[in-house]
């Protein structure tokens, strides 16, 4: 049987953040997948996919991102609960229809985002942008981009780094 919770690496050498130690924290068991290693004969209770060094339409240059699109879409189809961070967002976001553009520009280091309630200063680490995707309300933004989108509540993708602590801090600077 497979944890509930799938958190999804792009990279062997990144980190979850403060994921694991929130799973822990609540009793949630979870299980650590590579995206290259993703299976989609069976579908967890949840995932949480973080960001990863590629695009989202750089499938020639790594053919394991379609199956990991497809992935995203049987979970969204299944209304499973997802949350994508940065490249995790934009595989959301465009497996609901968004679309996801190169920004001409690398954001890197913490700047403000507005969301529905207040002003937070989350890490960022993205060259790509996403359009709101239909049917789903924009959480947070800043005047550059949307920052973060919700559908039904438990589908969620947040452009920034909530999950950022020193270790994936040290990995993400080290590109």
């Amino acid at each position: 049987m497979r944890s509930p919770i799938w958190l999804i690496l792009h990279d062997p050498k990144s980190t979850t953040g403060t994921t694991e130690r929130w799973c822990v924290e609540k009793g949630i068991g979870f299980e650590i997948v590579q995206a290259p290693e993703l299976k989609t004969d069976e579908l967890p209770d949840a995932a949480i996919i973080f960001g990863g060094d590629m695009q989202v339409w750089e499938t020639e240059k790594y053919p394991w991102l379609s199956r990991e699109k497809a992935f995203v879409a049987q979970m969204l189809n299944a209304d499973k609960p997802i949350l994508g961070l940065c490249l995790g967002a934009q595989l959301i976001a465009e497996q609901l229809g968004g679309e996801v553009t190169d920004m001409g520009m690398d954001v890197i280091g913490w700047f403000p985002v507005q969301t529905d309630e207040e002003t937070i200063l989350p890490f960022h680490c993205h060259s790509s942008k996403f359009s709101l995707p239909a049917g789903t309300v924009r959480i947070a933004g800043d005047e550059m981009i949307n920052q973060g989108f919700r559908k039904f509540g438990h589908q969620v993708g947040l452009q920034f780094h909530a999950e950022m602590d020193r270790p994936r801090l040290a990995h993400a600077l080290e590109k």
